[in-house]
């Protein structure tokens, strides 16, 4: 005898087993790791939930979203700053060797 998981009995009675989304106090603790730097994507990871189901919950709470990426954007920015300052730091360094 076979037990019938939750899954086989909806997909043999034709129901749609969709996600719940966030609580209100899930779209709390979103809001609160949104503000303090987390992306969404970084979102969706911890919390299990689809990437439209956090950034509507953001939304539905009034936290002010940034352009798509940006976090993305300035970290990228932020390592070539690094690149080229440490490449600079080498030259210099590799120049005074020289002499």
């Amino acid at each position: 005898m076979s037990l019938a998981t939750p899954s086989s009995t909806s997909r043999k009675n034709n129901v749609v087993v969709r996600r719940q989304p966030p609580t209100l106090e899930q779209q709390a603790q979103l809001a609160a790791e949104y503000e303090a730097g987390a992306t969404i994507a970084e979102l969706v990871i911890r919390h299990g939930h689809s990437y439209g189901a956090d950034r509507r919950a953001l939304k539905e709470v009034g936290v002010r979203m940034g352009p798509r990426g940006q976090a993305s954007k300035q970290a990228s920015k932020q390592a070539s700053k690094q690149a080229s300052k440490q490449a600079s730091k080498q030259a210099s360094k590799q120049a005074s060797n020289t002499n």
